[in-house]
Formats: structure tokens, C-alpha cells, sequence
């Protein structure tokens, strides 16, 4: 179920507890990653301050939490699934849970009540973990900054994508953390509400941590916004003999799925991650049992519906939400009306200047 915010919150919190998890952390850490951090020097020693990064795995905030030398308010996406190790790790530690997507401001305003007790808070500012280099950067950061006087300290991580099954197949993946210099609030404290200065300070604050980043890595994101992704399926016999496959998704729907299933670990995540059954729609170029992939679809939606309704609105924004549904939709009911025996999922992508090459 989606985390209830707190109606207050006082710090330091939960020292003990804290104190513990972050020894074993990096005891652990030390065995199943390789971490470095430079810019050490870059850590102011005044309070209240607000710690930014980029963002592109759910452990991300398990280091920073790990190798900052200070204990921090995180905040977290409740309203979203994620592994569930990973939940029990951050409701052992404690975090500032944040609703995405419901216009409620109560998680800005336990964000202020930290720093106004001279507390740290760590935040993404990008609001979740995108694949896209050109991910909007919510103002937030920049208020609580004006707000509470806070200086930022941008951090930018790298190595963590996918970390958690690498290390537990103890890959040890190589992470980095490069600490920039500390940015001052924006506005005074009692400075008029400023929409787009505000915007323009936040843009600037997470430039800071895009500068950090090398550009091999960023890189790869710009590599991705020049994808012309697509998705088609195909009908098979009893005897996995290809069946005429008349088209069933639109342009829109077929480029918004594509979208989702470039990156499986969305779909993963409910899958292996919460436990939800619907492997047969996250193992794509597999011929899988229509009727099993018409009913991995409902139980999609239902638990989706029931727990995390802006699952894909959030990530992947309103139009790319109704074309996923409407997508799924359609798929269900060509795989119950075909009288295949199985039906293939079959997500693409192409960069502008190569051949189609299925994911």
C-alpha cells in the first residue's frame, strides 16, 4: 500500500537504528561494490542543507544515505513499487515519503519542517528515474532552498544502474559519487513566490549535478531520446507456426510500449520485484500462451488501479499512459479473439540512422 505522511517530523531521528544500518551497509558494500567518491572537500559544515543527484536506480538513495558523512531525511517515491527489499531497508531507516503525481504538497512541507530544525534533507529533483536526457526538474528543490535558507550540495552518481541485481549475482559494480560545490539559496527567505525564477534555479541546481557526470554517460541517455521505438506482436499455431497478424495498435500505442519495454526493469519490478504474475507480458520476443498474457494484463491493471494508478502517468507522462493502456487493451483482446495458441510480443528500436533491431 502507498506510505500515509507523517504529520510532523522531528530530528535527528531513529540514531541507533541508523547507526547500525549504515555499519553493515558499508560492510556490505565494501564486498559487493566498488565505491569511490571524490570532492570531500566540497562539504560545507553549515546547517540546514539540501542534498541533490541525479537519479537512476532505486539504490541510489542507499548510498548516498551510506557514504555522506552526516544522517539525512531522504526523500522517497511511495507511490510507486519498488523491490521489496528495498522498502524494508528504507522503512527501517525512516524516510520522508513522497506522493508523485497528486498535487499534494504535504512532503515539501516535512522537507521544510527538517531544515527549519537544521537538518539535511536528500532529494532527486527529477522527480524519479527516467531514461531520457531531457527529464523535466520539478521546482521543489529551489523553494525549500529559498525557504528554509538552505544551501544545496549537488552530487552526481554513477555506476548504480541496475546495482542490486548485479551485486547480488556479485558482479560488484563500480560507483561514483562526485561532489560539487555548494550552491546558495536562490532568493532570501521573504522574497515574492517567483514561478519561473524558481524554475530557472532549479534548471541551474540540477545543471550543477548533469556537469558532474561524465559525458560517456550522459551520453547514453541522449542516445536513447534519438530512438524511434515501436511494437508489433505476432499469432502463432499449436505448432508455434507464424498466423496472419493483422495490426491491432495504433502508431501512438505502438511507440508508447515500445517506450515501456525498452528498459524491462519497470515491468520487472512488479513482476519479480512485488511478486504480481505477469511474466508472460514481461518476457518479450518468447511466444507465451494468449490466454496467459490476456490474463497477466488484467492483473496488471487491477493491482495497479487498486495501489499506483499514476504508475505510468508519472513516469512516462498522461499521453504516453493512455496509449500504454489503450495498447494493452488491444493486445488482450487480439489474444482472446485469435484462437492462437500463442502470441508473441515483439517490443523495437532503431536510432535515426540504423535498421530496426528487436529489444
Amino acid at each position: 500500500m502507498p506510505t500515509a505522511i507523517p504529520a510532523a517530523l522531528r530530528v535527528p531521528r531513529r540514531r541507533l537504528v541508523r547507526a547500525i544500518l549504515r555499519f553493515l551497509g558499508r560492510l556490505i558494500t565494501l564486498f559487493m561494490t566498488r565505491v569511490r567518491v571524490e570532492g570531500w572537500e566540497n562539504i560545507p559544515t553549515q546547517r540546514p542543507l539540501i542534498v541533490i543527484a541525479n537519479h537512476i536506480d532505486d539504490i541510489d538513495g542507499f548510498i548516498l544515505a551510506l557514504y555522506l558523512p552526516f544522517l539525512a531525511e531522504i526523500m522517497v517515491a511511495a507511490d510507486m513499487p519498488v523491490p521489496r527489499i528495498a522498502r524494508v531497508l528504507f522503512d527501517l531507516y525512516g524516510y520522508i515519503p513522497v506522493m508523485r503525481g497528486t498535487g499534494s504538497g504535504e512532503s515539501t512541507k516535512l522537507a521544510l519542517s527538517v531544515l527549519e530544525q537544521n537538518g539535511v534533507v536528500i532529494l532527486f529533483p527529477e522527480g524519479g528515474i527516467w531514461r531520457s536526457a531531457t527529464k523535466p526538474v520539478h521546482t521543489g528543490v529551489a523553494w525549500l532552498s529559498q525557504k528554509s535558507q538552505a544551501a544545496v550540495l549537488p552530487i552526481g552518481i554513477m555506476g548504480t544502474r541496475k546495482g542490486l541485481p548485479r551485486m547480488m549475482k556479485f558482479k560488484r559494480p563500480e560507483i561514483e559519487l562526485r561532489i560539487g560545490k555548494v550552491i546558495a539559496p536562490p532568493y532570501s527567505a521573504d522574497a515574492p513566490y517567483n514561478k519561473a525564477g524558481l524554475q530557472a534555479a532549479a534548471n541551474a541546481m540540477m545543471g550543477a549535478v548533469e556537469a558532474l557526470i561524465p559525458q560517456q554517460e550522459r551520453q547514453q541517455l541522449i542516445a536513447f531520446d534519438s530512438m524511434d521505438l515501436g511494437f508489433t506482436t505476432q499469432l502463432l499455431d499449436a505448432q508455434n507456426r507464424p498466423l496472419p497478424t493483422p495490426s491491432t495498435l495504433n502508431p501512438e500505442q505502438e511507440r508508447a510500449l515500445g517506450k515501456l519495454y525498452y528498459d524491462l526493469s519497470i515491468l520487472e519490478t512488479l513482476w519479480k520485484g512485488n511478486k504480481i504474475p505477469i511474466q508472460a507480458i514481461v518476457q518479450p520476443n518468447t511466444p507465451q500462451p494468449a490466454s496467459a498474457v490476456a490474463d497477466a494484463i488484467d492483473r496488471l491493471f487491477a493491482y495497479l488501479q487498486d495501489e499506483y494508478a499514476a504508475f505510468f502517468s508519472y513516469r512516462f507522462g498522461n499521453a504516453d499512459d493512455v496509449a500504454i493502456q489503450a495498447g494493452f487493451r488491444a493486445i488482450q483482446q487480439q489474444a482472446r479473439a485469435a484462437g492462437a495458441a500463442t502470441i508473441t510480443l515483439q517490443p523495437m528500436a532503431q536510432t535515426r540512422e540504423a535498421v530496426i533491431e528487436r529489444l
